[in-house]
């Protein structure tokens, strides 16, 4: 039996490797519109019902320049370690919480508060969400 597994080509490598091109100084105006690339995947996943429980600078994937916009276009990659996300009943001995942290705020709040360096609205004690 034979299997055949497709990859796309990564010819830049990492973030990681990104960062390191960069001697870890990437310039503020990429950091800001890499960091709203990565929050929009990570969205993506979350909305499909997955937790990556892995993401690391080794685990975003830098391919080639967008046209026009002199930014390489990153994607999430390594979901090894993923988690589909179950919010269950606690009487079925469920034991976390009934909401995440990324659900008290939408998608837009929560990206513009991490660009301008804020922290996002997490509450200190998990138990009180409802």
């Amino acid at each position: 039996m034979v299997y055949n597994m497709f990859l796309e080509y990564v010819p830049r490598g990492s973030l990681l490797d990104l960062m390191h091109r960069y001697g870890g100084k990437i310039p503020e105006r990429d950091v800001n519109c890499y960091t709203q690339m990565i929050l929009e995947g990570l969205l993506d996943i979350h909305e499909k019902g997955y937790i990556h429980s892995n993401l690391k600078p080794g685990n975003i994937l830098v391919f080639p320049l967008q046209h026009g916009t002199g930014l390489s276009t990153l994607k999430i990659a390594d979901f090894g370690l993923a988690k589909q996300q179950e919010i269950k009943d606690t009487r079925s001995g469920f034991r976390g919480t009934r909401r995440l942290p990324w659900d008290t705020c939408d998608g837009d709040e929560l990206r513009d508060k991490l660009l301008r360096g804020e922290s996002p609205n997490i509450p200190k004690d998990m138990s009180k969400l409802e």
